[in-house]
């Protein structure tokens, strides 16, 4: 962080862009899923999600939060992060290539992930993988 005004104004201006795409699309989705490069863990982030677990509360929906974690060695996801029962957080492995692939059932809410083979599969039979 070279300047805290400045990041700290980018935080706001993210939050009031999913919460206003929130209240745009509401009753029109099942899953909201926000992709980041933000780790709820480091101190330097801590301004944004102070503000973020409380407004995802106050959604019906469930929210995916999935950022890339330079620290992990393997993908992992957690189900009720920080106590906020309708937040689940995914941290993808960040110096793996090929990213990490996301599949979304909307009608249930379920989804899949796959950051080791998906790649290959997709290269090798030239189409995605099944939905979960």
């Amino acid at each position: 962080m070279h300047d805290k005004e400045e990041w700290d104004a980018r935080h706001d201006a993210n939050l009031l862009w999913i919460d206003a795409t929130a209240a745009k699309y509401d009753g029109r989705y099942t899953t909201m899923v926000i992709f980041a490069h933000a780790d709820p863990d480091i101190e330097i982030n801590e301004q944004f999600f102070t503000d973020f677990y409380p407004m995802v509360e106050r959604y019906d929906e469930q929210v995916i939060f999935v950022h890339r974690n330079l620290g992990i060695d393997t993908w992992k996801k957690e189900s009720g992060y920080n106590g906020v029962s309708n937040l689940e957080v995914v941290s993808v492995e960040g110096s793996k290539w090929p990213p990490m692939l996301v599949q979304i059932d909307g009608t249930n809410g379920n989804y899949a992930i796959d950051q080791s083979s998906w790649y290959d599969d997709f290269t090798q039979k030239g189409k995605l993988p099944k939905s979960p």
